[in-house]
């Protein structure tokens, strides 16, 4: 018999060359890494509910509960559909029983979904998965429709409906012709390699009005009611109750050098007020006389923000929004305050419906993902005393709506002047707004205190408001005269 033997050659390493090898995972489109555990999709089945999908991950009653209420004052998430997608992470384990890692991923579309991760305490998050924007051109002659020849140039048949959809207006598709030309450049989104709907049916399907969360502050002996996020109610208390407590302005340089330096500190927390722990010291009154004493002393310290980083609508000129206040003789009062973004909103309506759609969820109030709401500086707002309404005011004017509501509501209330002239006299704002320098037409001393007139409409908010007249128990309303806002009222025969 014959034999082979084969000695590989040795070669001796240098030890202090060799290097540590770091084994690496892959990263799921969710965020998790391989090693967390194989992920394994599930479809929820009739009458199945979160508890039953949590209690099969080993998830006790009482954190379920919590999970549970979590889902539903923070994204209004109430329950499972029956046929939704979920996933889950079954732990790698040499046993058929299955065990699961702490994290379940709800699907809401084929790209959003709600992350529910109990690794360490409880993380609810409505997300996304990555999606890349790629840039298409389509073109051709048509042969007998539209939609073949698209699909014979390897696109796909929705792309066919889109179009028809987006021109129907301005092209009748049922009279192409053959020999017609077209062409198109469209985005498609691509997520996990495969194209993503960005919104679909059941995306409006599944659209949620969510209630809004009421924050409730103090300023001048009265309640402050304010709305949470997606407003800035959370910097308009802020602001009022650091005015609060400091010391009265003996001149119009001192309140104007006050409202300064507070807005500037309030204005650094604005990206913090979803931290439901920053939330907390942001509208505390104890916390806002500590910061009362850091400004009077000159010690404040602001929150470091990175400019470039800031949105759009934080530092632009003039804010696309829209206010009113209204009141009825059986005491009822609205606040409302609405915006469809720049420049008349998407430049779109639905055909039967006869309205704009907005645009917001770009670059002009901030970057946000599917599923996100996004916030603004909008903030309608409510003076009460012993539960009896006693100013109703909100603002127009992006950044300039929390200092034109603020101002506004001290000129009224801490120095007493009538509502029409707290409207009209002047307001600050503390970031740099201008360059052209005009004298200003206030009883303010610019060597005292460093000033800019702006010699321009409606460039410090635009304010209405309602307020009680508490000797003859009625009702007045103004508009700011620096804008086209009027002043309505209707006798009830």
């Amino acid at each position: 018999s014959f034999g082979c033997f084969f000695q590989p050659k040795i070669a001796e390493l240098d030890a202090q060359k060799l290097n540590e090898i770091n084994e690496e995972f892959p990263i799921d489109g969710f965020g998790y890494t391989s090693d967390v555990g194989i992920l394994e999709r599930g479809q929820v089945q009739a009458n199945q509910s979160l508890y039953v999908l949590l209690n099969e991950m080993g998830i006790s009653q009482q954190v379920i509960n919590e999970v549970s209420n979590e889902l539903k004052q923070s994204l209004g998430f109430r329950f499972l559909k029956e046929n939704q997608i979920y996933y889950r992470y079954r732990l790698h384990s040499s046993t058929s029983e299955a065990h699961y890692a702490p994290i379940l991923i709800i699907m809401e579309s084929n790209i959003r979904y709600v992350k529910v991760d109990l690794t360490d305490g409880i993380l609810v998050q409505a997300s996304a998965k990555p999606i890349e924007i790629r840039f298409r051109q389509v073109e051709g002659l048509i042969e007998s429709s539209l939609y073949e020849s698209l699909i014979s140039q390897g696109h796909s048949s929705g792309v066919g409906m889109e179009l028809s959809e987006l021109f129907a207006w301005q092209i009748d598709f049922f009279r192409l012709y053959r020999g017609d030309k077209f062409r198109a450049i469209y985005e498609e989104f691509i997520s996990e390699g495969r194209i993503a709907d960005m919104l679909s049916l059941e995306d409006l399907k599944n659209y949620k009005a969510l209630d809004s969360k009421v924050l409730t502050g103090s300023f001048q002996g009265l309640d402050v009611h304010a709305l949470y996020l997606p407003s800035y109610g959370a910097i308009t208390l802020q602001i009022l109750q650091i005015m609060d407590q400091l010391a009265p302005a003996i001149s119009e340089e001192t309140w104007a050098k006050q409202f300064n330096e507070v807005t500037a500190l309030a204005y650094s927390y604005r990206k913090h007020q979803q931290n439901q722990d920053s939330l907390s010291k942001i509208i505390d009154y104890a916390q806002a006389k500590s910061w009362a004493m850091r400004i009077d002393n000159g010690t404040k310290n602001l929150v470091a923000e990175a400019l470039h980083t800031l949105p759009e609508s934080w530092s632009a000129a003039v804010g696309h929004t829209t206010h009113l206040t209204a009141a009825d003789d059986q005491g009822n009062v609205i606040s409302l305050t609405q915006t469809v973004g720049p420049n008349m909103g998407s430049k779109v309506a639905t055909k039967d419906l006869g309205f704009l759609y907005a645009v917001s969820l770009g670059g002009y109030l901030g970057e946000y993902k599917p599923g996100d709401r996004s916030n603004s500086h909008i903030s309608p707002t409510l003076f009460s005393k012993d539960g009896k309404l006693q100013l109703a005011l909100g603002a127009a004017g992006g950044s300039r709506i929390v200092t034109a509501v603020t101002q506004v509501s001290h000129r009224y209330f801490a120095q007493k002047n009538p509502l029409d002239r707290a409207l009209f006299l002047p307001r600050v704002y503390p970031f740099q707004d201008h360059e052209e320098v005009k004298t200003l037409n206030a009883a303010i001393d610019p060597l005292l205190y460093p000033i800019k007139m702006i010699d321009q409409k409606a460039r410090f908010g635009r304010v209405h408001a309602v307020a009680l007249d508490t000797l003859t128990n009625s009702w007045i309303g103004a508009a700011d005269p620096d804008w086209e806002g009027t002043v309505e009222y209707y006798n009830r025969p």
